[in-house]
């Protein structure tokens, strides 16, 4: 592990594991609390007499405001810094889940749910991965995939919570207590608990090895806790030149919008064919919690065995588990585990996938814009997934023919990921 030296203080420890504990904290909040839209839609709906077709458009408004966002927020997560962008993070989400709670017309659900995104934009993948980016050169797919994995827990955690509060209070109580409570955890988590290497006087791990590669020993200052590090890689300008750029950009659309499209639908599809609500929320909430372990071991395989493999295995789960769904018409509890189990391995691909494969392929030099402007991929995957749906639908096939088609697209992300890492200048250079 590496430690630093400080005359008065002796050796200090490292304390990137300890930040990666704070910003998993910070995403089992902000994704967590964000995933029990579902649990609130049918309250929502019937308390201001609004059809669920109408309230399940906040998730298109909050993608739709996510993409055009991130287009124009590298400048600002810049100027802001990780804090800073944490900071205005927890006021959007707490501020949204108080204007949920207040909101009587459609229109302001719809206007409430378009201004979290900039919780989506300003405090999750794109930051969280930055700063696991800051604090970590060795280990980081390792690290990224248990900080990852939280939201997933977050998400079955709190939708248990608003299920009670519900239950007890009503729909809008529940959203004033959650909306307090994320302001008050999230912002003294961040405020108390979270540094950046150079406030202590610390270099991310792996900082030994990666000057060693790119400085001559002559060149190198003696001290290490003023040694900056050479960090190798693309601008994000030279980037974006690159094939390898648009293929990941393209495959981080394609990935997330067919895992994201397929898991909206389960409970729908699973009762659809006779299977009965308590069973079909048995199993949707069994695979919510699998998928927490399935992010967090991902780094693992990335670590030990490459991004190629990381890339293949998760895509593949995702399609044999969507083939034996759909072949399991009996819906047979042995081939239903399969099916959560091989879904469960594909999670990391709506969470970890971004940060892990963009490190890999352009390296750390501006590891932090690239990260940021792949963002928009997966809001437009958010967005276009339930048009796909309703597409399919509309022209008279069936969810099994929306199964199907996100499938293929998964498919074609697998190709376009795998592409991408083939086509980096820095792994042909670097191999």
């Amino acid at each position: 592990m590496t430690v630093l030296r400080d005359k008065e203080k002796g050796v200090q420890k490292f304390s990137g594991y300890r930040m990666a504990a704070v910003t998993g904290i910070i995403m089992f909040m902000y994704q967590g609390a964000l995933g029990t839209f579902g649990v609130f839609l049918r309250p929502i709906s019937e308390g201001n007499g609004f059809p669920i077709s109408s309230t399940v458009l906040c998730i298109t408004f909050t993608s739709v405001t996510g993409t055009l966002l991130s287009f124009v927020a590298p400048p600002v997560i810049n100027k802001l810094k990780p804090r800073g962008c944490l900071i205005v993070a927890t006021f959007a989400v707490g501020l949204h889940f108080w204007g949920f709670a207040f909101a009587h017309s459609i229109w302001a659900y719809w206007a409430w749910a378009a201004f979290v995104s900039l919780t989506l934009v300003f405090g999750t993948q794109a930051v969280i991965g930055s700063i696991i980016g800051r604090w970590f050169i060795k280990n980081r797919a390792l690290v990224m995939g248990f900080v990852f994995g939280a939201p997933i827990l977050g998400t079955a955690t709190w939708q248990l919570i608003a299920g009670f509060l519900i239950s007890r209070f009503g729909f809008r109580v529940a959203y004033m207590i959650i909306g307090s409570g994320l302001i008050i955890i999230a912002l003294t988590v961040n405020l108390c608990f979270l540094r950046m290497p150079e406030q202590i006087g610390q270099k991310p791990l792996g900082w030994e090895e990666a000057e060693a590669g790119t400085a001559p020993e002559s060149e190198k200052p003696a001290a290490p806790a003023t040694m900056a590090v050479h960090a190798d890689g693309l601008t994000l300008s030279e980037a974006r030149k690159t094939p390898a750029y648009w293929l990941i950009f393209a495959g981080l659309m394609l990935s997330p919008m067919s895992v994201g499209g397929n898991n909206n639908n389960a409970a729908t599809y699973l009762t659809g064919g006779g299977m009965s609500v308590l069973r079909a929320s048995g199993f949707t909430s069994l695979m919510a919690l699998l998928s927490s372990p399935s992010s967090a071991f991902s780094g693992f395989i990335s670590q030990k065995l490459g991004n190629k493999i990381y890339i293949s295995y998760t895509h593949v789960a995702f399609i044999l588990g969507t083939a034996i769904l759909l072949l399991n018409t009996s819906f047979s509890t042995t081939l239903m585990a399969a099916f959560i189990l091989l879904y469960a391995l594909a999670a990391p691909i709506g969470s970890a996938m971004g940060p892990t494969v963009n490190s890999q392929a352009f390296g750390n030099r501006d590891y932090t814009n690239i990260l940021t402007s792949m963002a928009p991929a997966g809001y437009i995957g958010g967005a276009i997934h339930p048009v796909v749906t309703s597409v399919v639908l509309q022209t008279g096939g069936s969810l099994k023919y929306v199964y199907i088609v996100f499938a293929c697209l998964n498919l074609g992300g697998l190709i376009l990921l795998t592409s991408g890492l083939a086509a980096s200048k820095r792994l042909r250079d670097n191999p």
